[in-house]
């Protein structure tokens, strides 16, 4: 139907520079080509990406948010499940209905945080909803637009996760995605630097969550050297340094900064030994 958009989530693969593969690429157009010359030709369409080995589904979470998103773009309505998400969070007792709200409507609700003073209400019962709910709406909070009132209840909740021994590193890591969309300021430097004193700090999810969603975070020097100190200790081991360090050097600026970071005489013997192992001795006396 050609009043309906067609999308399609792809993968493909890059080169050592960062860029699209130049066999893949032209693949790709080929059959999108393909299928036009069809459609002009009054062949019947097919699906131009049907058999393509770079297609894929993504998850339920990202799914959601896509439609939520794609919706408001559109100007088009929420989905049914919308409405049921505002009622619980703005009712006085929010019980354990929670179960019953669809992941669509969480998404919904997230994109839209600034209508209906949906913000507000979630500001107020972020540190009251069941931790099964916040799990979702944290995963969430990466993909939204939001003021300095939840980002500041956000931090809150990061404050309080790192003074609690019996946080789960998990949570932290979902704290940090929720509070990706910010720009880094001094409430959240303070808080990072104190995660990364923290044995939470060598997390693997925790470090995936700042090299993934905060890297624009790491482009203070400083920050970004505590962060590699702490990489290089981190549970991942060697693997995890290496594979987080290949792709923060895919991005320009980050890539300059990292050298220059791991070249400082006041590198751990950690870090240096890390650092040997991915790029060879001779490393930190290279110009």
């Amino acid at each position: 139907n050609r009043k309906q958009n067609a999308v399609w989530f792809l993968k493909l693969p890059l080169d050592e520079q960062g860029f699209m593969v130049g066999a893949v690429r032209d693949d790709l157009l080929g059959r999108l080509l393909s299928n036009v010359e069809k459609s002009h030709a009054g062949v019947p369409q097919e699906d131009a990406l049907k058999e393509n080995p770079f297609s894929f589904k993504p998850s339920d979470e990202k799914m959601a948010i896509f439609h939520a998103l794609a919706a408001r773009e559109a100007g088009e309505s929420a989905s049914s499940h919308y409405e049921s998400v505002q009622a619980y969070l703005q009712a006085s007792d929010l019980g354990d209905q929670w179960q019953h709200l669809a992941l669509q409507g969480l998404a919904d609700f997230v994109v839209r945080l600034d209508q209906a003073d949906n913000e507000a209400s979630l500001s107020e019962k972020l540190d009251k909803i069941p931790q099964g709910l916040e799990t979702h709406i944290l995963g969430l909070l990466e993909h939204a637009h939001y003021t300095e009132v939840l980002q500041a209840k956000l931090l809150e909740l990061l404050d309080a996760a790192l003074k609690d021994a019996n946080c789960e590193a998990i949570r932290v890591a979902l704290l940090i995605r929720a509070l990706s969309p910010s720009a880094l300021n001094p409430s959240i430097t303070s808080l990072l630097g104190k995660l990364l004193t923290l044995p939470t700090g060598e997390n693997a999810e925790v470090l995936s969550a700042l090299a993934t969603r905060c890297e624009n975070w790491l482009m203070e020097p400083a920050l970004l050297h505590q962060f590699l100190e702490k990489l290089a200790r981190g549970e991942a081991g060697q693997l995890g340094f290496s594979r987080i360090l290949v792709d923060l050097m895919f991005l320009p600026v980050h890539r300059v900064l990292i050298l220059r970071s791991l070249r400082q005489p006041e590198v751990s013997a950690e870090l240096k030994a890390a650092t040997e192992a991915m790029f060879g001795g001779a490393f930190r006396s290279l110009n």
